[in-house]
């Protein structure tokens, strides 16, 4: 009858994993829609939610472990709950430590956060008298999060995982970005900066026949007793602890499927020694500076970085550099000679100059309206035409991407169009060797857009830019050549291009580098090309901890794939030799 009842109990006991696994998926795939209605807006808030419950509940694990430790007889030094509970208090204290430079400080200490939480959740799992859906699943939430963020960290010294535990770490890696970007931000997939905190496992007493470890006792009975909200909030506290590590865990399996595909579509795409070149010797290369792009104050050292981009430039042999520029740098002390000093340390070396006036910073906080984005970049740009002649100049460069997420709300076209051509007229007026380019993102307004700026006068060249997902996305390109080629007197440029590493890996970023050389030459009627960008961190603010593997160098200046790739598609397509 036992051996019956027992035999029963099992498919009930399986039945309980289908609730919280079939809504954990529905609630991963929601969660995309979710963030594609509200922007992201409220990502920030969910991503501080999650941290400030893990403290609550991590810093109530650490006192059930002294506690544990406290109550038992006779008391040793030795005595497992003590070693959990310091182990429990140091995830803590680490995770505390790193919050707030999180942007900017070591990785590592995340990392070893995340495997010290991993060791208690494992050892908890064994010891544990009961075992909830929660603790099966949070040693794997603890564990990815130790390999993500141990990836991360490594990259900050140019390091590259390979081979097969390459792939596995960048598809970890990959798997995570997807994971933050439908439930933080959007733009989390360039900027993968969000780390969800390790959660600790709380022992639901102990399994008999674990020796060494006593059973634990009520952790604050008489308080809860007494305090009927207490007891409430203890057991709220207790759900939504467990629910977001099995949310996470299933999101990250339902997204990994995605995540594997999009990694290794771009180990499919030709190696840069195998790739066809045409040759072009009037094709415009060029590369976007960290030096002095999308940054509020010119940063400390900015002369010796500047040196740095020279020599790196002259290597790949690109024709043009090209800064975005917040408005607080022109209004910073020192903010405008600092341009000044680096626009001529590049135009003596004959290098032509790209110039994108970015608008204000606070504006991803604080969005302004149309008329006063409108009023803003319309004068920078006509104070950028004035002050520096550059050749190209970007007014409004890209209107369904990053200004639109800098106002908050989308326009319609023909509010773009006028926008940019009184600003293209003023800006010619203010200096007329200087050329109208803007690049288009992909979207449903892109094709639209790109038809109307390609039908403009005052515009010489219309852009698309591209940051893939997976290799598949290089045929998105195809559709606006096609635009492009029925405005034969307009120029075609793949204006932004860039691939990351920390998520796709070197080689992933050095085949696309190609890929894109090669189809500009061989299959689209393309004028120029422009990678984004020579160093990691190009767009925010050259900070000393990596944020995105964008760059070709990391900012200790190490060469990657990604930069031999270009450097060798260059010199084929100019048709010159080493």
């Amino acid at each position: 009858m036992e051996s019956m009842s027992a035999s029963s109990a099992r498919p009930s006991r399986r039945r309980h994993w289908i609730p919280p696994l079939v809504g954990s998926a529905l609630l991963a795939v929601g969660s995309i829609f979710f963030t594609l209605l509200t922007g992201g807006a409220l990502g920030l808030v969910l991503w501080g939610a999650v941290i400030l419950l893990a403290a609550v509940w991590n810093a109530w694990v650490t006192v059930v472990w002294l506690a544990s430790w406290r109550r038992a007889s006779p008391r040793s030094y030795a005595h497992p709950a003590l070693y959990l509970g310091i182990a429990s208090a140091f995830v803590a204290i680490l995770w505390s430590a790193g919050v707030p430079a999180f942007q900017s400080g070591p990785k590592g200490l995340f990392a070893v956060a995340y495997l010290l939480a991993f060791v208690e959740s494992a050892v908890t799992f064994v010891v544990s008298a009961t075992r909830t859906r929660r603790d099966y699943l949070l040693p794997l939430y603890n564990l990815v999060g130790a390999l993500y963020v141990a990836l991360w960290s490594s990259q900050e010294s140019g390091a590259d995982a390979t081979g097969a535990l390459g792939l596995l770490v960048h598809i970890v890696t990959r798997d995570v970005a997807v994971f933050q970007t439908f439930n933080f931000f959007v733009l989390a997939g360039f900027l993968p900066i969000f780390i969800a905190p390790p959660f600790l496992a709380k022992p639901k007493g102990i399994r008999p026949g674990v020796r060494g470890v006593p059973s634990l006792p009520p952790y604050a009975s008489p308080l809860l007793e007494r305090r009927a909200a207490i007891a409430r909030s203890a057991r709220g506290i207790s759900q939504l602890a467990g629910v977001w590590p099995i949310y996470a865990v299933v999101a990250l399996l339902v997204f990994s499927p995605l995540a594997a595909q999009d990694v290794g579509s771009f180990l499919t795409l030709p190696a840069p020694d195998a790739a066809s070149y045409g040759v072009n010797p009037n094709l415009t290369f060029a590369i976007v500076l960290g030096s002095l792009t999308d940054v509020q104050a010119p940063p400390p050292g900015y002369r010796d970085i500047v040196y740095h981009e020279v020599l790196l430039a002259e290597a790949l042999r690109v024709r043009a550099v090209r800064f975005d520029v917040q408005q607080e740098l022109l209004e910073a002390p020192g903010g405008l000679d600092a341009l000044t000093w680096s626009i001529q340390q590049f135009r003596q070396q004959g290098f032509e100059i790209i110039l994108a006036p970015f608008g204000r910073a606070s504006w991803s906080s604080s969005h302004p309206t149309f008329a006063d984005l409108n009023r803003t970049i319309h004068d920078e740009a006509v104070a950028l035409a004035s002050a520096f002649h550059p050749d190209w100049l970007f007014p409004f460069y890209e209107p369904n991407g990053q200004v639109q997420i800098n106002l908050g709300a989308a326009m319609p076209t023909a509010a773009w169009v006028g926008a940019i051509d009184a600003a293209a007229r003023d800006v010619r007026a203010a200096s007329n060797t200087t050329r109208i380019l803007l690049e288009v993102a992909d979207g449903p307004q892109g094709p639209e857009l790109f038809q109307a700026l390609a039908s403009d006068p005052n515009v010489d060249a219309v852009g698309f830019d591209l940051y893939p997902s997976s290799a598949s996305d290089l045929a998105k390109v195809d559709a606006y050549d096609a635009i492009a080629r029925a405005h034969p007197g307009k120029e075609f440029w793949i204006s932004e291009f860039g691939l990351e590493t920390i998520q796709f890996g070197q080689e992933a970023q050095a085949r696309f580098i190609a890929a894109i050389v090669s189809r500009a030459t061989t299959a689209w009627n393309v004028s120029g090309v422009c990678l984004w960008g020579l160093e990691d961190n190009v767009g925010v603010g050259m900070g000393p901890g990596l944020r995105t593997g964008l760059g070709i160098v990391t900012d200790g200046y190490a060469i990657k794939e990604g930069y031999v790739a270009y450097q060798r598609a260059v010199a084929a397509v100019l048709n010159v030799t080493a």
